[in-house]
């Protein structure tokens, strides 16, 4: 933040600045050298805080090294255009950063943040900028990539006011910068394919806090690269559909919904070895549109990589695929960091595995009489077959007695998929408040007393005893949420 105390109160009539940085952050101009970065890919690095007239600084290096291809691991479209600059910044000028982002898409640079950096506030607007150009139909793609253990952050603009003056003149300047700081922060999301949902989220983020992108999810849908990852063996399925639903909800700028599925999904392996992963639909307007993903894996002795590992696309629409984004939505980036970035990491599992713990009431039903109504505590574990696309979900209900009840779905037998309560086979029926009138009254009873206006209760029937099974979870959970924790 731009230091405006009386002591540094020269000038009259009295200026307003306005600074994107954290609150508190000690303001040392940036430095720019030319010292390289090789395993971000940069031929530049800006550290320090961004001031008026950086961007002029930087000018004459980036047009110098914008054809730089001293940092290409081959000749292939996947390592072109590695030549960036990286950034280790807490922030400073708003308007500076945006002339910084500018200046990158203009000459079709790209940006980074290394291992242990951060890039925050003004420099992640400037990171924003980060560009690169194909001589094929792929045209310009961005080319922003973060290290998995560095930081990207964004709040609103901070509006510097200089202490104790807060006349008509003073407020009426700090309202005209605000805007046009606004503005500016607009204009240019439209120039450098800066997202809408993440033009929103950093303007709505007040300044002395800062909104880090920390999950799979958030890098996929705003289009920030991760890089160098934990990389799968191999393209399967899952990795298949979830780089797929990656690429569908950046081109629409949207959050993660569900897994997509598809009538139809194969393989085969092109030259190099590679993988070429189709899904015949699954995307777009009524799930009628297919998606085509290559993946190009790396081999024990490889080097880590800050460049994609491979091509995707919906309909005509391709783009680059990263590693990173065979990994499910609600991952922690951190958490796919190499021990070593000079010594790839090859992670050879093909299930996933996620578990959760909740509470809520476990309730038997015979007809429409409670014969149990208790609080339990519900010990999830979730399973996902990469290879087959098949999730296994276990759900074992603890009683307070100690006692357990199990159930499993998921489960394949004889070729079908079937659900199982305490080891025989079930159907789970799913109950909303309003869709059922028997069931309606008991659930809303139980749930008021719970506190929960807005109830959704799972039931199985019990095989053995002909009774029913219900759990009913402790907070209001919509259709929405359900599903998109059940797909998660």
């Amino acid at each position: 933040m731009t230091d405006i105390s009386p002591s540094h109160r020269l000038w009259k009539p009295i200026s307003l600045v306005v600074a994107l940085c954290l609150p508190g952050t000690s303001a040392q101009a940036a430095t720019i050298s030319t010292q390289p970065e090789p395993v971000m890919g940069c031929f530049a690095q800006l550290s320090g805080t961004i001031e008026k007239g950086d961007a002029e600084k930087l000018r004459p290096i980036i047009e110098k090294n914008r054809y730089s291809t001293q940092f290409q691991d081959g000749d292939d479209d996947l390592s072109a255009g590695k030549a960036r600059v990286c950034f280790d910044s807490p922030g400073g000028s708003l308007i500076e950063g945006v002339a910084i982002a500018k200046l990158l898409h203009d000459n079709r640079i790209g940006s980074a943040v290394g291992r242990g950096k951060s890039c925050l506030s003004a420099c992640a607007v400037a990171f924003m900028g980060g560009l690169s150009s194909y001589e094929n139909d792929m045209a310009d793609q961005p080319n922003r990539v973060v290290h998995p253990l560095g930081k990207l952050g964004f709040h609103a603009p901070d509006l510097g006011v200089p202490q104790g003056e807060y006349d008509e003149t003073t407020v009426k300047q700090a309202y005209v910068v605000a805007v046009k700081s606004v503005a500016a922060v607009l204009d240019m999301s439209l120039e450098v394919n800066f997202p809408t949902s993440l033009a929103t989220v950093m303007l709505g983020t007040p300044a002395q806090d800062m909104y880090l992108i920390d999950t799979v999810d958030e890098a996929a849908r705003w289009r920030v690269a991760i890089g160098p990852v934990v990389e799968p063996e191999r393209l399967t399925k899952a990795g298949l559909a979830t780089s797929c639903a990656h690429i569908d909800n950046a081109a629409d700028d949207k959050a993660w919904y569900s897994m997509p599925s598809s009538s139809e999904i194969s393989f085969e392996r092109g030259y190099n070895d590679h993988w070429i992963g189709t899904m015949q639909d699954g995307f777009q307007q009524e799930g009628a549109t297919g998606c085509t993903a290559t993946f190009h894996p790396l081999k024990p002795g490889d080097k880590g990589r800050s460049t994609p590992s491979g091509f995707g696309g919906i309909q005509a629409n391709g783009v680059h695929i990263w590693a990173y984004q065979t990994y499910g939505p609600d991952v922690k980036i951190a958490s796919l960091a190499l021990a070593d970035d000079s010594q790839a990491e090859i992670r050879t599992s093909t299930t996933r595995q996620r578990s959760q713990l909740l509470t809520g009431r476990c309730i038997v039903l015979d007809g429409t009489a409670v014969l149990d109504n208790d609080p339990c505590t519900l010990s999830r574990t979730q399973k996902l077959d990469e290879i087959a696309l098949n999730e296994h979900q276990t759900d074992v209900f603890i009683w307070p007695s100690g006692a357990k009840t199990v159930v499993e779905s998921g489960v394949i037998d004889s070729g079908k998929y079937i659900n199982r309560l305490n080891g025989l086979e079930t159907k789970e029926e799913v109950f909303f408040s309003k869709d059922d009138v028997p069931h309606r009254n008991i659930i809303d009873r139980i749930a008021q007393k719970m506190g929960n206006n807005d109830p959704l209760i799972a039931c199985w029937a019990n095989p053995s005893s002909g009774n029913r099974f219900c759990y009913l979870d402790a907070k209001t959970l919509n259709t929405t949420d359900y599903f998109q924790s059940y797909y998660q």
